[in-house]
């Protein structure tokens, strides 16, 4: 410790910038490696459960639109619109 307060100011200065300087690239280095796993981590979150989230609301999108073909026939009056709402169901069914 004697040792360091015999250096001159500047040195002293020129010590606590370059350890300084040194904290700051080893906390940047481990910052950008830890970036690149988190990137690596949403993108599996994302493909896990995003994506199926998706195809489940087109599912659900389906459900509904053959649902309320289906009550519509179910109300239809004439057996005209009920050929029609059956047509309909048969459409969606295959779509």
């Amino acid at each position: 410790m004697n040792r360091f307060k015999n250096l001159s100011t500047r040195t002293k200065l020129m010590v606590n910038i370059g350890l300084f300087v040194l904290i700051m690239i080893i906390t940047t280095g481990l910052s950008i490696k830890e970036m690149g796993e988190l990137s690596q981590r949403i993108e599996v979150i994302y493909k896990t459960n995003v994506l199926p989230m998706a195809i489940l609301g087109d599912l659900r999108h389906s459900t509904q639109r053959v649902t309320g073909a289906v009550g519509l026939h179910i109300l239809a009056h004439d057996s005209a619109t009920a050929a029609k709402r059956i047509e309909e169901i048969a459409r969606l069914d295959t779509a």
